[in-house]
C-alpha cells in the first residue's frame, strides 16, 4: 500500500518541476476553488453530505420517538440520494409516529 503523505509529496515535487514557478504553486494551492474543481473534493463533499442528513433522520426520529429501530436504521443508512435523504429529514420532523415514518420511508426507498 501507497503511503499517503510520501504520495503527497511526490505529487508537489512533481507540480513543481512541472511548473517551474514555486510562487505560482503556491498561489494556486491556496485557492479555495482549487480543491472544489476535483473530483476527490466533489465526492468527499457528497459523501459528508450523505453522512450529515443519515445522521439529522436518525437523530430527529430517535429525539422524537425514543429509539430507532434496527430496521427503520438499516434502511435509511442503506439510501446515498441527496434529494431523498433530505426529503426524510423532513419527514422525520413532521410524521405523527414511527409507522408514519415508515411508509415515507417505504416511499422513498421503492
Amino acid at each position: 500500500m501507497v503511503d499517503k503523505g510520501l504520495l503527497l509529496v511526490a505529487l508537489e515535487a512533481l507540480a513543481r518541476r512541472v511548473m517551474g514557478d514555486n510562487k505560482l504553486l503556491e498561489e494556486i494551492l491556496a485557492e479555495p476553488e482549487f480543491y472544489k474543481a476535483s473530483s476527490f473534493y466533489k465526492r468527499g463533499h457528497k459523501e459528508g453530505e450523505e453522512i450529515a442528513l443519515l445522521g439529522s433522520i436518525l437523530e430527529i426520529l430517535a429525539a422524537r420517538f425514543g429509539d430507532v429501530p434496527e430496521d427503520v436504521r438499516q434502511l435509511v443508512s442503506a439510501m446515498h440520494d441527496s434529494t431523498e435523504l433530505k426529503s426524510l429529514v423532513r419527514s422525520a420532523a413532521r410524521a405523527v409516529d414511527m409507522n408514519a415514518f415508515r411508509g415515507a420511508l417505504s416511499g422513498a426507498a421503492g
